[in-house]
């Protein structure tokens, strides 16, 4: 379903230059990555704007996109078409619609951006000697590579020391439960998530799995309510049931019944459809992943099942490799800040039980569970009479450290817990 795409980070409308834009705007990240010299690494007039602007201002703090835009329009309007320059300002415009990233993901886009850049240099230099071997020699080649190795230097990643107001940090801490579970014991326990963090949910086969994040995206009060932007990745049953399970979670119809209560179906389900997507995607790997969070507005990602997606590396064991995509899984959260979940199965020893915890992750003990900051083991116990009944586990906890035992209900015709 996804191509192999590069990554567009020189394109004037992608998502990558508007994340970075709408950062530069405070002066606070402007200081820390103007070394990066924006205006000739990217070679946009957007970005010499706005050096402009901070240069030939000092006091100020903060660019508005109509400030943006009024200055912008003042240096370049007379020498540009008309059609570039109303491009131009959509973008500007288009900044207050984006939301900010923070400084670890902003340096790394940068790091990338400035590698690519050099190797593209490198291969010009190397082309230049291909086609010319009597004109060009090894040495600006040398001269190049090691100007190379002394930028990595100044840009490697440095420790930074936890030195600010407390009351900052708390609000930190506060953003990072923006997103709120829709199981008011679950959120009591976690006291919500945010973008960065790694959930692993898991159980035995027709336990619930796809139900349970069903159920916390598309029931009332969830994470597609809430407006984010939930995207699924589907390799397990065909994407298009996933699809209808949740349209029928959201809008309370089974889905035997949505033929004959199709318009009020379609007119409930418009309400969210925004902010869900669905994809069928056999075969996906995390490259594939991250490009596509590069390139769309991305929230939350979901992964079902995670133990099924490639990755580039070769491993002889398989738990080797198990634990190398669920590492590269907490990465992309880290890398792209934006909550990744990820669903697996639980191995025999959690059939018929109630409390599963994550010594039961099918094919790996710990490799898995030390990359996740939420664990979600969903249990079907023995002594149930009723099958709706499930029983949920944290038995990893790192937002509050409450291992917390909450019993649910199931409703399977609507994929809903409760």
């Amino acid at each position: 379903m996804l191509e192999n795409r590069k990554v567009a980070l020189t394109e004037a409308d992608g998502n990558i230059r508007k994340y970075l834009l709408k950062s530069l705007l405070t002066r606070e990240f402007y200081e820390k990555f103007k070394k990066y010299n924006l205006g000739s690494l990217y070679n946009h007039n957007i970005y010499k704007t706005v050096n402009s602007i901070y240069e030939n201002d000092k006091e100020l703090n903060y660019i508005s996109t109509e400030f943006l835009v009024d200055v912008y329009e003042k240096h370049y309007g007379s020498r540009m078409g008309h059609q570039q320059l109303s491009s131009d300002k959509k973008i500007i415009f288009d900044l207050d619609k984006v939301k900010e990233l923070n400084n670890k993901t902003v340096e790394y886009i940068l790091q990338l951006t400035l590698k690519k850049n050099k190797a593209e240099e490198l291969t010009k230099k190397s082309f230049a000697l291909v086609n010319n071997p009597e004109k060009y020699d090894f040495s600006e080649i040398k001269t190049f590579v090691k100007n190379i190795n002394d930028v990595e230097k100044e840009y490697e990643s440095k420790m930074d020391r936890v030195d600010v107001d407390p009351l900052r940090l708390i609000e930190e801490e506060e953003e990072e439960g923006s997103i709120k579970f829709n199981i008011p014991s679950l959120q009591n326990a976690t006291k919500g998530i945010g973008g960065g963090n790694f959930i692993i949910i898991f159980a035995r086969p027709e336990a619930g799995k796809s139900a349970f994040w069903i159920s916390l995206v598309a029931n009332k009060n969830g994470f597609a309510e809430q407006g984010k932007k939930c995207h699924a990745f589907i390799n397990e049953e065909p994407a298009k049931k996933t699809f209808l399970r949740l349209v029928s979670c959201w809008t309370g119809v089974p889905k035997f019944e949505i033929k004959e209560k199709i318009n009020q179906v379609r007119a409930e389900w418009s309400t969210v459809k925004d902010n869900v997507f669905v994809y069928d995607c056999v075969g996906i790997n995390m490259h594939d992943l991250n490009n596509y969070c590069d390139e769309n507005e991305v929230d939350i990602v979901i992964i079902d099942q995670l133990d099924k997606v490639n990755i580039r590396e070769k491993f002889d064991k398989q738990h080797e490799k198990l634990k190398e995509i669920y590492k590269q899984a907490r990465e992309l959260a880290k890398r792209k800040n934006i909550l990744v979940i990820g669903v697996s199965q639980a191995n025999a020893d959690a059939h018929n039980q109630q409390r599963v915890d994550f010594n039961w992750l099918d094919n790996s003990r710990t490799g898995k569970a030390g990359e996740a900051d939420l664990i979600i083991g969903i249990g079907k116990p023995r002594e149930s009479v009723e099958e709706y009944e499930r029983h949920l586990y944290l038995s990893k906890n790192k937002l509050t450290g409450d291992h917390a035992d909450i019993n649910c209900e199931l409703e399977h015709t609507l994929s809903r817990y409760s």
